[in-house]
């Protein structure tokens, strides 16, 4: 409703959040503020404050685990978008999808190796700051407030490094598994199947064990919670799944099965008198073939344009512009060719045979239609 936070960049990844995410940090400062009021020798109003500390603490935290995931992108030479901050943690937006499983793999195990650091870093300062009352902070007895703040930031990281581990796709745990058996397969679009299946069952998993504490015991809270999150890996793994068997439609289409065949491929040295002999090619587009290099491709207009203008001597290899290779071989699936560049200018693609002769014409708007059908499995 409010637009966009920015957290400012870190090595030029931006840091952003939703301004929702404003109302999940006042909930927690309020009731963390509560607990530690109860728990520890500080006021009311010290506690508040230290409530909103250990807060943004957290929230560094996640900010902290995002950047190794981001970093081992940026080693791998992948492109990274930015850090997003939402209720329930954040996650790094990567422009490019890794291309090995090694990739995917190192990229998936950076973000818990950094929150397993940063909970042996803060269990590790409660026990610099007092050894002896540990054992009184786990009885939930009265202690010291930076101790109980040590213990809870350490805590909370075990916790996020052990869920995040689930084999459950698309968490940390379950990418680490789907680049395990991308390995073992050599087929992407196979391990995210079992991957985000793994998820929708261990999502279940944590809806039905929220809903049985939520029946059973006094900690309504947690029940709450754990249901909550369970769906929202549920409806995760779904999303994945549907991708996955979208991709896998892609991959079963090729380029040479949409391109306009209405193509005619013509010698360079003809001219464009002779191009228009009997009324002019067919279709729209002329391949000219050229003595070295790829094909050029040429307007049907074009040599219209050239007969308006008192240019029929004019050769079609004179003719036809230098815009480099506009070729792609028609085995090519409509994954890939998606997201070739050479498609973002708006000119066309000219799908060539395995022997190098002329399939068709492919064009921005016909391969958009073309994946929309295919992801529909039409």
């Amino acid at each position: 409703m409010f637009g966009r936070l920015s957290f400012g960049s870190v090595r030029g990844i931006p840091i952003t959040a939703s301004s929702s995410w404003l109302v999940v940090v006042f909930v927690l400062i309020w009731f963390l503020g509560d607990h530690l009021f109860e728990i520890t020798t500080a006021s009311r109003t010290a506690a508040t404050l230290l409530a909103a500390v250990a807060v943004l603490l957290f929230f560094a935290s996640v900010v902290a685990h995002e950047l190794g995931h981001a970093f081992a992108a940026l080693r791998a030479g992948l492109k990274v978008d930015g850090i997003e901050l939402w209720m329930f943690g954040g996650f790094a937006r990567l422009k490019e999808a890794p291309r090995t499983p090694g990739e995917q793999f190192k990229i998936a195990v950076a973000g818990p190796l950094v929150t397993l650091l940063l909970a042996v870093l803060f269990l590790g300062s409660a026990f610099l700051i007092d050894a002896g009352s540990l054992g009184s902070v786990a009885e939930g007895e009265r202690t010291d407030p930076y101790l109980a703040i040590a213990v809870l930031l350490g805590t909370l990281n075990v916790a996020v490094l052990v869920l995040n581990l689930l084999p459950a796709y698309p968490l940390d745990g379950g990418v680490i598994a789907r680049s395990i058996a991308w390995k073992i397969t050599g087929d992407p679009h196979k391990a995210t199947r079992w991957a985000a299946t793994a998820g929708l069952v261990i999502g279940g998993g944590l809806v039905s064990g929220g809903v049985f504490l939520l029946l059973t015991s006094d900690s309504q809270a947690d029940g709450f919670a754990l249901a909550l999150l369970g769906w929202l890996v549920t409806i995760a793994a779904r999303g994945s799944l549907d991708a996955a068997r979208r991709q896998e439609r892609l991959d079963l289409v090729t380029v040479g099965a949409i391109a306009d065949p209405t193509v005619t491929a013509v010698d360079g040295h003809h001219t464009v008198l002779r191009a228009t002999d009997d009324g002019g090619p067919p279709g729209s587009w002329i391949v000219v073939r050229r003595p070295t290099g790829p094909p050029a491709l040429i307007a049907a207009a074009a040599i219209e344009e050239a007969m308006a203008k008192g240019q029929p001597a004019l050769t079609l290899a004179e003719l036809a512009e230098d815009v480099g290779d506009r070729t792609v071989a028609g085995d090519t699936s409509l994954r890939e060719v998606a997201v070739d560049p050479r498609l973002r200018d708006g000119g066309p693609l000219l799908a060539l045979s395995t022997e190098g002769e002329p399939l068709g014409i492919v064009t921005g708007n016909t391969l958009r239609e073309a994946v929309v059908l295919a992801a529909r499995g039409r």
